[in-house]
């Protein structure tokens, strides 16, 4: 009888029930000897369905997740999913932020990729080197709408954006150009509607565009005999390569005669009407 009361006062007592550790915060007791049931429920987290089948409890993802909350006194959620070979994909809800990690190599490197949502960049990273610099990597920013480029060892980084350039052949106002940044530096990418100007001594500049063609004529007939030109002398025109005095941007070729000729047959010379026409040649 004794054994069958104590039985039954252990019973009535009920048993308890806890989460995570077993300690009063988290624990809580369910008494059986009550002549009202007592019971204990279930219920879905964050993120979570619950159904009942039968005596079966299903807890389930929802179809819509959301995790951390929003406020002052919220906080960010993340989520992570690690690959057996050290890959993974992070969602972080700061900043609105993704990451994608690379598997790692023989070598044990691995690329990333990163999506942030503050500024609108996507950011591709190479591997580190072995002694700790950063990898190579571009960045696509869409804060400024400008794409950011490191070589080997994160060096020799440019940035490369666009904006209002220098007058093109085309017009007066300035093009709209691709701009690589280099530091401090600016450099314009030029365009197949850019090429160069060219001015003789009529003071016309003509502009002629890239992959265009420009013909340098002297006016006199070319005699060939096979490949060789039989008819023309050498050393006789010199060019001169000079700053324009008059825009330092700008070189001039100037083109000159010898002071002193050599190699001619002959020269003629005409009166002002062309009626008189003198000629002197070798054979003089």
């Amino acid at each position: 009888v004794t054994n069958i009361t104590n039985n039954l006062d252990k019973t009535n007592k009920g048993f308890d029930v806890y989460i995570k550790d077993n300690s009063d915060a988290n624990k809580f007791d369910v008494k059986l000897g009550d002549v009202k049931k007592d019971a204990f429920g279930f219920d879905a987290g964050n993120g979570l369905a619950i159904a009942r089948d039968g005596k079966k409890i299903i807890y389930s993802l929802q179809d819509d997740v959301s995790i951390g909350k929003a406020g002052d006194n919220g906080k960010d959620g993340k989520i992570t999913v690690n690959g057996k070979d050290g890959e993974s994909v992070t969602i972080k809800g700061k900043n609105g932020e993704i990451g994608i990690q690379g598997p790692k190599g023989a070598d044990g490197k691995s690329n990333s990729v990163t999506l942030s949502g503050k500024d609108g960049t996507i950011g591709v990273q190479g591997p580190t080197g072995a002694d700790g610099k950063d990898g190579n990597s571009v960045t696509l920013n869409g804060k400024d709408g400008s794409i950011g480029i490191k070589g080997k060892d994160g060096e020799n980084k440019v940035d490369i954006t666009t904006g209002n350039g220098k007058v093109g052949l085309d017009g007066t106002d300035g093009e709209t150009r691709i701009i690589v940044k280099d530091g401090n530096k600016n450099n314009e990418l030029a365009t197949m509607n850019d090429g160069l100007k060219f001015k003789g001594d009529d003071g016309t500049a003509v502009g002629v565009k890239l992959n265009n063609q420009v013909n340098i004529v002297g006016g006199a007939k070319i005699v060939r005999d096979h490949e060789t030109i039989t008819n023309l002398t050498d050393n006789n025109i010199g060019v001169e390569s000079i700053v324009d005095e008059t825009d330092g941007n700008n070189a001039k070729m100037k083109i000159r005669l010898a002071k002193n000729l050599s190699d001619l047959e002959s020269i003629t010379f005409n009166s002002k009407d062309k009626t008189n026409p003198m000629k002197i040649d070798g054979d003089a």
